[in-house]
Parts: structure tokens; C-alpha cells; sequence
């Protein structure tokens, strides 16, 4: 008869009915446990017999990883946790999900400064930011950047591909709604969308609103792209959030999605086999990201990486079969570029 198997954290957690992460954090001696959790972890580690290995010295931290993203694309947040947290082993480093929204150098500071993580990954927009970056290195703390070259797809590249593809399937006025104009990763998208209309030069003027992220500014600027006379056929977004927005703007107005209008999301995240209909959308390799990151973090690996994306179908897009627009008289003139200019996010 084969050797009873060693119970692992898993076992532990649905026992003391927490999630892994709590477990995790106390067998790497957190303060951050409440006394009452703390009791029923270590009441089912003995009742399962479940033994972790001690940090070597009193003195001696215990390795935390900590994941930092700023609320925005909560769908971006949990791919690269959940990817983490499968790579990360028993005895291994812990992981912890930091929230900074708001005055976000202030809090990593005091993060950094309570904790001293011994590593730190900045998902999109924080990426971007440099001065993060900079507080991580000043603080000792190896930081990687998901979203930053090196560490990302060919967004422009990819958002070409997935223009150029909607008006092979007919579509000749295509929406972007933008991301932020700080943030690099929607900029390359907003100017990979900008070289395949320009490839199309005549068949529709495009038309770029801006977003800032996040499912509530997608609302917004769905609303606006739908208010167009004549409307887009088709809109894209720089991310799947504001993907997700668009449909819900669509659902306000009464328009049909893909009926009456196509909507395209960039990422592919869970969200975005999640709505109705499905969103279809420009696949990032988000999980082989967060490995590479994690890598870079435990290995000291340094060498850069372009990922490739892919297109992810679903129903959320159909083929137009009216006829393209070859120009907009409804746009003044200067102002070709953009509709309605590009909109700040509310």
C-alpha cells in the first residue's frame, strides 16, 4: 500500500475554511493574522499533521512577494495573482496583493517601509511609473514591470492586427475608446490602431475616446461612440474592462451586440468569456507574463521578452455587411484625427 500522502496548505485551508494565502502568510510568520485565524490554521495543521519548515533564524525574514496594481483592472489583477500563486510553492516565498489607489508612492512607501517585501511586480498602470520603480531599488526590493517593454506583447503590432481584421470582416468606422495617456501599453494600442486606419486611408475616419481603465470610464465613452451620427459599426478598447463597459452602455441605449454594433476587448482576461454575449478580444499571455516576472524576481533573470498576442473570437463581433464610409461631414474639419477630440476620462 503507497505512503498516505503529506497534507499540503490546500488541505489546510479548506479545513480551517480560509483561502491558501492566509495559510501561506502564517508559515511565513505574518503579522498581519488576526489571533482567531491564527487558531483555527494552526488547530488544522494539527489535526492534519501538517509541518512547514521554520525561517532558518530568528532573525531572519521570511520571502514575501508582493503584487501591487491600483483597482483598476481588477479581471488584469486576478490572472496574474491566481498564475502566481500556482507557481509559488509550499515553503516558498509568500505572496501578498497590495491595493494603491490612491497617492500610490505614499502607500507603497509605507508598504515597503513595514514590510520589506523581497520582491515586488507592478501590474499596468503602475508599471508605467517610474518613480515606483525607482522607490523599489532605493528600498533594496527587486521590482518587475508586466506592461513595460521587455516584459509585454507588441501591443501596436496587435492592435493593427485586430483593426485590420475587423474591416476584413466589413467594418469600415471603427471606434477605439483609449486608455491612459500616461500608461505606455494603451498608448502603443491607441497608435497601433491609428497605423491600420491610416492603412485604410478613405474607407472611415477614426474615431478615438478616451478611457482611463476602468469599467466605469468604458460606460462613458460607449455612450459617447454610440451618440456618433452616423455610429461606428464596430468599437475597441484597450482593455477588457472598459470592453465590458461598452456592452453595458450598448444595453442602456438599446443597441444590439454584435447586431446593430461589434465590441472587441484587448487581453482576453476570465471577464471576458464572462459577458453577454462574449466578449471577443486580442489574447495577451498574461499568465506567461506573471512567470516571467516572478522569475525575474527569484532568479535574478534580466533578459527581455516580446510575448505574442492572439485573437480570441466570440460572440461579441459580427461581419457588417453595409456598405463603408469613405468620409464623415459630421466631423469638423482639423479635428479628422479624433472624435470628439480626445475626450478626457470624466
Amino acid at each position: 500500500m503507497p505512503p498516505p500522502s503529506r497534507p499540503t496548505m490546500d488541505d489546510v485551508a479548506r479545513l480551517a475554511g480560509v483561502s491558501r494565502k492566509t495559510v501561506s502568510r502564517l508559515v511565513n510568520s505574518s503579522a498581519t493574522i488576526s489571533e482567531h485565524t491564527r487558531g483555527l490554521i494552526e488547530a488544522a495543521m494539527a489535526e492534519l499533521g501538517f509541518a512547514h519548515r521554520q525561517p532558518a533564524s530568528a532573525g531572519l525574514r521570511p520571502a514575501l512577494i508582493v503584487l501591487l496594481h491600483d483597482g483598476s483592472d481588477p479581471a488584469l489583477a486576478c490572472v496574474m495573482e491566481t498564475e502566481l500563486l500556482t507557481q509559488l510553492q509550499d515553503g516558498g516565498p509568500a505572496l501578498a496583493v497590495h491595493l494603491l489607489a490612491a497617492d500610490p508612492a505614499q502607500r507603497l512607501q509605507r508598504f515597503l517601509a513595514a514590510h520589506r517585501p523581497s520582491g515586488a511586480i507592478l501590474l499596468p498602470p503602475l508599471s508605467s511609473d517610474p518613480a515606483l520603480a525607482q522607490m523599489c531599488a532605493a528600498a533594496g526590493v527587486p521590482c518587475s514591470r508586466p506592461g513595460e517593454p521587455g516584459l509585454a506583447c507588441d501591443d501596436r503590432a496587435a492592435m493593427a492586427e485586430l483593426v485590420h481584421w475587423l474591416a476584413a470582416e466589413g467594418h469600415r468606422r471603427i471606434g477605439l475608446v483609449a486608455g491612459p495617456e500616461t500608461s505606455p501599453g494603451p498608448r502603443l494600442r491607441e497608435q497601433g490602431y491609428l497605423d491600420a486606419m491610416a492603412d485604410r486611408s478613405g474607407r472611415g475616419p477614426p474615431l478615438v475616446v478616451s478611457g482611463n481603465g476602468t469599467f466605469e470610464s468604458g460606460i462613458e465613452a460607449g455612450l459617447l461612440l454610440l451618440d456618433v451620427s452616423p455610429r461606428p459599426s464596430a468599437i475597441v478598447c484597450c482593455n477588457d474592462e472598459m470592453a465590458a463597459g461598452v456592452l453595458h452602455a450598448a444595453a442602456r441605449t438599446g443597441t444590439s451586440v454584435p447586431g446593430e454594433i461589434s465590441v472587441v476587448g484587448f487581453g482576453d482576461t476570465p471577464l471576458a468569456a464572462r459577458t453577454l454575449p462574449p466578449l471577443t478580444s486580442m489574447r495577451v499571455p498574461w499568465a506567461a507574463i506573471a512567470r516571467e516576472a516572478l522569475t525575474r524576481i527569484t532568479d535574478g533573470a534580466t533578459a527581455r521578452h516580446t510575448f505574442a498576442a492572439d485573437l480570441s473570437p466570440r460572440g461579441s463581433v459580427s461581419r457588417y455587411a453595409g456598405e463603408g464610409i469613405g468620409s464623415d461631414p459630421l466631423i469638423p474639419p482639423g479635428r479628422a484625427a479624433h472624435f470628439p477630440g480626445r475626450v478626457p476620462p470624466a
